[in-house]
């Protein structure tokens, strides 16, 4: 982070516990570092220890030349920022001739002539896809997402739209019109209103953003079944050919029904709007009962040992979507690999890899310098635990801090550890359910472990640690 704007508040606990002066304060953000202004009150020397935690930072946001506006929610890093990988609303467009359309599809790694049938088959099923004629998808199958409130009978509060700049103003009005024309909102005259807000991409670009928090607060927590990300990757691994498809606006894809519509509506100097559509996925539903097919979320793969089946399914697939009135995002798809990345793994003929780049994000990660940076590390390290041995022992210590940060060399090695144990994760062979498997086990006054095994391949590593209780009964 450099050259940003921040306002800096200073803890409370912090300020009355030694004789430092200091206050809330703008600063700016240089090579990651935040200079902030601390006089000494007293007459004896003070001396601040390494890594304290002393407040907040906390973003700014300039509304006009005379006022900023401070935003109560963490910074958030550009590797972690998903709003930016959010796809534009979809733009109508006139349809794509056939040779511009197969400058499109990526290279893959099938046979010549299982490579020119793909492109005849891509070609066949191009309605699928939104770039051939920049529509957006609209699903039209049965399903209708519904929305409950918890009472009827309570008022809504008035909400009233947020004052803006004038050149807000017009990009509102230009993305409204816009997502009007593409039917994703309506007119609206409804009482449960939220307020809008526009998000700077990184590519100095506005991002359209209903604050549905208080309208949230108000309806029916709604429960939806995701697949097991583990499941679906010991599934699909050790195969010779995948194909992943990503929906395009995957949750502009799905339409409320008609009474539920009233309760996502928005306020904006244009007047009121409700959206028509709905951020939810029912990309399983349409795709069900195609062999070799996994779907988590809008993210679809499909996988095979054989080219001629592989491409079978593809077809379904793509045919699949048509049918249900569903986009395809076709510069985001990978046809016919050897390899793919998926839900963070890559996944091969040789089993489940530990993405190389999730891998290099974890390495450069610093220090922790808080219980909450402590956190952050470990909740992204057990994401792959599986491929880990010994997880629970190497990483016992830093679980530690979570009740008491006082960091010393033993967390230093054990941060290190974990890192060198990520490089060295195993890669996980698919299991063969018709032949044996062996289970090793250990354990020590840490932890517990285990490694399932299967002629001599690892399929899982398990382990846990102790807490003292069981290290006394042990």
């Amino acid at each position: 982070m450099n050259n940003t704007d921040v306002s800096v508040k200073i803890d409370k606990y912090w300020k009355e516990s030694n004789m430092l002066l200091t206050m809330e304060q703008l600063c700016k953000v240089h090579d990651n570092k935040i200079p902030i202004v601390v006089i000494n009150a007293g007459k004896n020397p003070v001396k601040i220890p390494k890594h304290s935690y002393i407040g907040d930072v906390f973003a700014i946001e300039e509304i006009d030349k005379d006022t900023l506006r401070v935003h109560s929610e963490e910074i958030i890093p550009e590797d972690a920022d998903w709003e930016d990988s959010l796809p534009p609303y979809p733009m109508s467009s006139e349809p794509l001739s056939q040779e511009a359309f197969e400058t499109l599809i990526t290279s893959s790694n099938l046979s010549e002539k299982g490579h020119k049938e793909l492109i005849k088959l891509l070609w066949r099923n191009r309605v699928a896809f939104h770039e051939y004629d920049g529509k957006s998808g609209l699903y039209n199958g049965p399903q209708r997402l519904k929305i409950d409130l918890k009472n009827t009978d309570d008022i809504p509060k008035k909400i009233k739209p947020a004052r803006m700049s004038r050149e807000k103003e017009n990009e509102i009005s230009k993305q409204i019109a816009d997502m009007l024309a593409n039917g994703m909102i309506e007119p609206s005259r409804s009482p449960y209103l939220s307020r809008v807000v526009l998000v700077r991409k990184k590519n100095q670009q506005w991002r359209f953003v209903a604050d549905f928090r208080y309208t949230n607060s108000l309806i029916k927590q709604q429960s939806h079944v995701i697949p097991r990300i583990d499941r679906i990757t010991t599934e699909a691994a050790g195969k010779r050919f995948y194909t992943s498809f990503d929906l395009k606006a995957g949750f502009h894809q799905i339409p409320l029904d008609d009474n539920s519509k009233q309760i996502a509506a928005f306020v904006t100097h244009e007047g009121i709007f409700q959206y028509k559509v709905m951020p939810m996925g029912l990309t399983d539903e349409v795709l069900d009962g195609i062999p070799e097919c996994y779907v988590y979320l809008d993210d679809i793969l499909t996988c095979n040992n054989d080219e001629s089946n592989h491409l079978k399914a593809i077809d379904k697939i793509l045919q699949r979507i048509i049918t249900y009135g569903m986009k395809i995002s076709l510069a985001k798809c990978q046809f016919g690999q050897n390899s793919v990345k998926y839900l963070g793994f890559r996944l091969d003929s040789k089993g489940i890899h530990v993405n190389p780049e999730k891998v290099k994000a974890l390495q450069d990660k610093p220090v922790p310098r808080t219980v909450k940076e402590v956190k952050s590390f470990l909740g992204a390290i057990y994401y792959f635990r599986k491929h880990i041995k010994n997880f629970a022992a190497i990483a016992a210590p830093l679980y530690g801090l979570e009740k008491d940060f006082k960091w010393e060399q033993k967390h230093t090695d054990a941060f290190e550890a974990m890192k060198k144990a990520l490089i060295d994760a195993a890669v996980l062979s698919p299991p063969d359910n018709t032949k044996n498997y062996t289970i090793f086990t250990d354990a020590s006054f840490q932890g517990l472990g285990a490694a399932l095994t299967q002629q001599g391949r690892p399929i899982v590593f398990a382990s846990r640690s102790l807490n003292q209780q069981r290290k006394i009964i042990q």
